[in-house]
C-alpha cells in the first residue's frame, strides 16, 4: 500500500490572474460583475493526500483528495468572492489494471 501526501503553493504573474479572475469591462457588461484587475503574486496554497492498495499483481484500487485554497489578488475577484468560493476539494476513487 502507498500512502502520500503533500503541501503546495503558486506563485503567479499578472498576466495569469488577469487572464483567470480579472474581470474587463466587457465581462462586466455582460456578467454584472464589477471591473477588476488583479496584480501577481500567491496564486493559492494546496495540499493533497493519496492511497493506492495493490489488490492483486494486475490490480490497483486507490483514493485522493485535494484542497486549494485561493489567495492573493485572485481571492479579491469578484468571480470568487460573488460567484464562487476561495476553498476548492477535488477528490476520486479509481481502479487500475497494469498490464505487463
Amino acid at each position: 500500500m502507498f500512502v502520500g501526501g503533500g503541501l503546495g503553493a503558486t506563485w503567479v504573474s499578472a498576466g495569469f490572474n488577469e487572464t483567470y479572475y480579472g474581470v474587463t469591462a466587457e465581462d462586466a457588461a455582460k456578467s454584472g460583475l464589477p471591473v477588476y484587475t488583479p496584480g501577481g503574486g500567491l496564486n493559492q496554497v494546496t495540499g493533497w493526500l493519496a492511497a493506492i492498495y495493490q489488490i492483486n499483481p494486475g490490480w490497483y484500487a486507490g483514493a485522493m483528495i485535494y484542497y486549494q485554497r485561493i489567495s492573493g489578488d485572485a481571492a479579491a475577484s469578484p468571480i470568487v468572492t460573488q460567484r464562487g468560493t476561495r476553498n476548492q476539494l477535488t477528490y476520486g476513487v479509481g481502479l487500475a489494471y497494469a498490464f505487463r
